[in-house]
């Protein structure tokens, strides 16, 4: 049998429909109660639709409680999306 690595496991969220208010230090203090971040990157357009970023966890367990918990959480007046 296959041991999986740890290492392997993608533990990069996805975060859309971000509003342009939002700042990788509102995500990091939200995120971080779910978790060790990694690291965040956020895009850079100027647009309310696309506006997106990469959260990065420490484990997979920490990035799925961020799915389940953060998943449709409203910041700055507008549900996020957070997908794995």
């Amino acid at each position: 049998m296959h041991k999986l690595n740890p290492k392997s496991i993608n533990t990069t969220l996805y975060i859309g429909e971000l509003d342009q208010k939002v700042t990788s230090d509102k995500l990091k203090k939200l995120f971080s109660k779910y978790g060790t971040i990694t690291s965040i990157t956020l895009s850079t357009q100027q647009s309310p639709k696309l506006n997106f970023g990469y959260i990065k966890m420490s484990n997979i367990c920490e990035a799925r409680a961020c799915v389940e918990k953060l998943d449709k959480f409203i910041i700055d007046g507008s549900p996020i999306m957070v997908r794995l």
